[in-house]
């Protein structure tokens, strides 16, 4: 561990220094302590850049919906609609996630069969994904039961898009987690969902 952060290092600039030095026909030994220098400070200034880029996660709260969750970087902020909606949204805004909650009264789904059971009886539903695997997937999150189901949906502009459904019950409410990705950015932001999702935090 030492040899790897201090000795390397030193070494790998001695020997990018001793090369500069013998091209440049510069043999004495301030030019190559001068070159040592000049390679450590390249090497110091490309790890801080990278390390600034790797931004560490934040906490962003839906503060209507009382729901919390940890964005994994940069790529996301959030986003407010002309109704006062918030969204998270990628900066290409290639994926975005969205939160309702209401009363499990208000929608009369107190379980998640029930929620099965009203997905199957729903035309609109069957419309929107036909011959799609309904099964809901189990997830963890404090303070709830959670439940998800991805899908392929196609809007009415034929843009198609991967809809993953977050839905969670606790002990009054149900809470929809919609998250929707382009199909080429799948490989690029379905990990950053997913870590989204597994961060949710039910404060209410």
């Amino acid at each position: 561990y030492i040899g790897y952060i201090f000795i390397g290092p030193i070494i790998f600039s001695a020997i990018i220094s001793a090369i500069v030095c013998l091209i440049a026909r510069k043999r004495n030994s301030a030019s190559f302590i001068r070159g040592c220098c000049w390679v450590m400070g390249l090497m110091l200034i490309t790890s801080a850049h990278s390390l600034l880029r790797k931004s560490p996660s934040q906490e962003y709260v839906f503060s209507k919906e009382k729901i919390t969750v940890t964005i994994p970087n940069k790529h996301w902020g959030d986003y407010k609609n002309d109704e006062g909606k918030n969204f998270l949204i990628t900066h290409d805004a290639n994926a975005a996630i969205m939160i309702n909650r209401w009363s499990q009264k208000e929608k009369g789904i107190y379980s998640f069969k029930e929620l099965t059971d009203t997905q199957k009886e729903t035309s609109a539903f069957i419309e929107k994904f036909p011959d799609q695997d309904l099964t809901l997937k189990t997830c963890e999150v404090k303070g709830a039961q959670c439940r998800y189901q991805e899908l392929n949906l196609t809007l009415q502009d034929n843009q198609k898009k991967r809809v993953i459904y977050t839905y969670l019950l606790d002990s009054d409410d149900f809470i929809i987690i919609t998250a929707t990705i382009a199909p080429e950015f799948i490989d690029s932001y379905h990990d950053d969902v997913m870590k989204m999702i597994n961060s949710v935090h039910n404060t209410k």
